[in-house]
C-alpha cells in the first residue's frame, strides 16, 4: 500500500526495467544528471577524482575525494574522521555522481573526509568486482590517511 500523500509523486518517477541493466543503469544517469544543481556547502570542500590501484590486481578505481577546505592538516597535524561511502545500487546500478548531493552535504556537515568509491558494475563485470573494488577504497582511505588528514582509528562506512 502506498501512502495517498506520496502516490501523486509516484507519476514522475522513472521505470527502471532491471531486465536490461545497461539500459537501466544509462536512464539512471539521466535522471541524476538532470537533477543535479550546484550547492552552497561545495564551495566548503576540495573535490578531486583519482584514480586509486585495484585490489590484488584489479584494474584501477575511480573514486571521487571530499575534504574540508578549512582542514590544514599538513600544517597542524589536526586529523578528522574519514568516511568510506558506497553507493547503493545492488552492484548493477548507481554511481559516485548519484551520491554527490549527499556526499556534499556528510563532508561539509561532519566536517570529515569523504571517500565515495565507483566501483565496477554487473553484468559487465560480475560479483565480487564491485566489492574488490569497495575494498581497494577502503585500503586506499586507510593507508592514505595521514596524507588526506584523516585519522585513521576514525574511519567509517557509509
Amino acid at each position: 500500500m502506498i501512502d495517498p500523500e506520496l502516490e501523486a509523486v509516484l507519476e514522475f518517477m522513472p521505470v527502471i526495467d532491471l531486465d536490461d541493466p545497461v539500459e537501466a543503469r544509462r536512464e539512471f544517469e539521466k535522471l541524476i544528471v538532470a537533477m543535479r544543481t550546484p550547492m552552497p556547502e561545495e564551495e566548503l570542500l576540495d573535490i578531486e577524482d583519482r584514480m586509486i590501484p585495484g585490489w590484488e590486481g584489479d584494474p584501477d578505481v575511480s573514486v571521487r575525494v571530499y575534504r574540508p577546505k578549512a582542514m590544514v592538516a599538513a600544517e597542524t597535524g589536526t586529523t578528522v574522521p574519514g568516511i568510506l561511502q558506497i553507493h547503493g545500487g545492488g552492484f548493477i546500478v548507481g554511481s559516485v555522481e548519484a551520491e554527490h548531493a549527499g556526499a556534499v552535504l556528510t563532508a561539509a556537515n561532519l566536517g570529515a573526509v569523504l571517500v565515495s568509491v565507483e566501483y565496477r558494475l554487473a553484468p559487465e563485470d560480475p560479483y565480487p568486482a564491485g566489492l574488490h573494488d569497495c575494498y581497494a577504497a577502503l585500503s586506499f582511505l586507510h593507508a592514505e590517511a595521514g596524507a588526506l588528514g584523516v585519522d585513521p582509528g576514525r574511519i567509517a562506512l557509509t
